[in-house]
């Protein structure tokens, strides 16, 4: 019995490649999150997206091919962010991988301080 193909999402995306890399990665950092070992996996695209991704990059340059030169410098971006002065672990974080029947390490609450600090970064083309 086979399964017949599909599109979309494989059923299963288990390449011998993939599982031992997520393994070393385990080994050298235990505390290492799921989104991080996504990352490290290679992600395949169809001949769709990649044909989209063309279409609209070239739009995109065909656009500013016309434009005055000095708009791309006259672009200005940014972002901010609140960071504590002390930031805890998050649980997210502080999760290990565990070998099946190893006992769990023990992790120790530090004091929580609500002093945070508000960032504001902005670039240009110079930087």
């Amino acid at each position: 019995m086979e399964d017949e193909e599909r599109i979309g999402r494989p059923r299963s995306a288990v390449i011998s490649s993939n599982t031992s890399e997520i393994r070393w990665r385990v080994e050298e950092d235990p505390h290492i999150a799921v989104e991080e070992l996504a990352m490290s996996i290679p992600h395949s695209l169809t001949k769709d997206q990649k044909d989209r991704r063309v279409t609209c990059a070239r739009k995109m340059l065909s656009e500013y091919k016309y434009s005055d030169p000095r708009m791309l410098v006259e672009i200005i971006t940014g972002d901010e962010t609140w960071t504590r002065y002390d930031e805890p672990l998050s649980k997210e974080r502080i999760k290990i991988w565990v070998v099946k029947g190893e006992a769990s390490p023990l992790n120790l609450r530090s004091d929580f301080k609500d002093q945070k600090v508000l960032y504001s970064i902005f670039f240009d083309a110079h930087g």
